[in-house]
Formats: structure tokens, sequence, C-alpha cells
């Protein structure tokens, strides 16, 4: 079907958000319906994860597995533990569908989105 994007993985969209470490993002929860949505909270600020500024050294399974979903954006935590709902992406970001009303939506390329406003 046209049009229609393919579910990623919660894995997959870590992987995804890993590759725009370090750059400036937007992150939005948003409530759609009636014709329209509305954003309730958003962050704007670099995206880092705590893997971001260690070594190479390896880091032990059971340390990875509880930061793993960890993030901060701007200094705010973003904790992305999976969940349930459908993860799509587009050419600047991904939208967690937590439900048809409620979307997580980070963003990536957020300057050149606030320069085209």
């Amino acid at each position: 079907m046209a049009g229609m994007k393919e579910p990623l993985t919660h894995e997959q969209a870590l992987r995804r958000l890993h590759d725009h470490l370090g750059e400036e993002v937007d992150v939005g929860l948003e409530v759609r319906g009636g014709g329209g949505g509305s954003e309730v909270i958003g962050l704007h600020g670099k995206l880092r994860h705590p893997y971001s500024d260690m070594s190479d050294a390896p880091v032990p399974d059971d340390v990875r597995d509880r930061w793993d979903s960890f993030y901060t954006v701007g200094g705010q935590e973003v904790r992305l533990s999976p969940l349930s709902g459908t993860i799509t992406e587009s050419a600047n970001g991904l939208d967690f569908e937590l439900t048809a009303e409620i979307v997580l939506r980070i963003g990536w390329n957020a300057a050149e989105r606030r320069v085209a406003r």
C-alpha cells in the first residue's frame, strides 16, 4: 500500500535515535483528535545517552539493560522503555503512536524546522 509506513521494533527505534546523538532534537507529546492535534509537552535540546560520554570500555549487560532506553534532551530525562503501540519513522524523526490519539514525537533537523516555521 502506498503511503503506509513500516513499523519499527523498539530496538530499531533506539538504533535510529543513536544515529542522532549529539544533535538538536524536539520531543513532543501530542494529543490528536477532532481534526487536529495539540502538543501538551515539548522539549528541545541535544539528544544525549549515558553511553555517548563513556570510553570504549565494555558496558556490563545489567547496566546496559537498565540504561539502554534512557536519554536526555536539553538536560531533561526521556525514558523510552518498550511501549505499547506502533513506532514509525519519517524523514525527520520517529513517532511513538501510544494510542490513536496520543503520539510521542522525536524529531531531528530541529534547526531546519524552526527556520521553516
